[in-house]
Parts: structure tokens; C-alpha cells; sequence
């Protein structure tokens, strides 16, 4: 029987570079368009062909830390005409557990502070559009 694999202990980088004070990360999927081909002669059915592949979004939540080098490297990101940037989400290494890399190229689409009631503290929001296809390797258990 194949374990599942934890999320606690996640790993996001971008540039090289981890972005810590993350609480949620979306892992990357994929979709597909659909193109009708559907013909006068197609018998009262709808016709279809398998279109281009899409890696969409991944999400990202967590407490800002103002001085964590991730942080700053995803906030500088944000900006305008910062162009694709590289990014590895990996599953924790956990001893004799496969994990799971998804590597791919993006931009930062959106980037917001949250927060500010009293007692709280302020947590950041960014979604992270993704740029062609992503590569996802199984890294064998250590």
C-alpha cells in the first residue's frame, strides 16, 4: 500500500530562493480546452477534439515576515516587467517517503496583504500564473 504524502512541511521556491511563513500552497494541475468539431453530418451530436493543455494558477498563503528572503524576492516579483520567474514547490522530506517536486516558470499575477484587526496579525495572498508545462519528478524515499 503506497503512503500519502504530507503536506506539512511543504516547500516553495522562487529564483532559487524559499519562501518561508507559508501556511497553504495549491499545488499545480492541469486543464484542457476543448475544440468543437461538430459538422452538419454529425448525427445530432456534439463533436470534439482535445485542445491545448493549461497549468493555470497555484496559490500561496501566509504570515508576512518582513525580512524573510523569499518574501522579498516574491513581493519584488509583483512588480511590473519583472518577466518569468522559477519556481519548485516540493513535499516534505520525510524518511522512507516518496515525495513529489513540481518545478515550472511564472509570474507573480497578484500580490495582497491581508489583516490588521486587532490581535491579528497580517497575513500575505499571492497567486502565481503558470507559464507553459510544469515538471513534476518523484524523488525516491531517503
Amino acid at each position: 500500500m503506497a503512503d500519502s504524502l504530507s503536506s506539512q512541511g511543504m516547500q516553495i521556491t522562487i529564483n532559487t530562493i524559499e519562501i518561508d511563513g507559508v501556511t497553504t500552497v495549491t499545488p499545480p494541475g492541469i486543464s484542457k480546452d476543448e475544440n468543437d468539431v461538430t459538422v452538419h453530418s454529425s448525427k445530432g451530436y456534439k463533436e470534439v477534439a482535445e485542445g491545448l493543455a493549461d497549468s493555470g494558477t497555484i496559490t500561496l498563503n501566509g504570515n508576512v515576515w518582513p525580512d524573510d528572503a523569499g518574501q522579498i524576492e516574491l513581493r519584488r516579483c509583483s512588480k511590473p516587467n519583472t518577466g518569468l520567474h522559477n519556481f519548485v514547490i516540493q513535499t516534505p522530506n520525510l524518511p522512507g517517503i516518496v515525495r513529489l517536486s513540481w518545478a515550472f516558470r511564472g509570474f507573480v499575477k497578484e500580490y495582497t496583504n491581508e489583516g490588521g484587526e486587532v490581535g491579528g496579525i497580517v497575513k500575505f495572498s499571492a497567486t502565481i500564473r503558470i507559464s507553459g508545462e510544469v515538471t513534476e519528478t518523484v524523488i525516491p524515499p531517503v
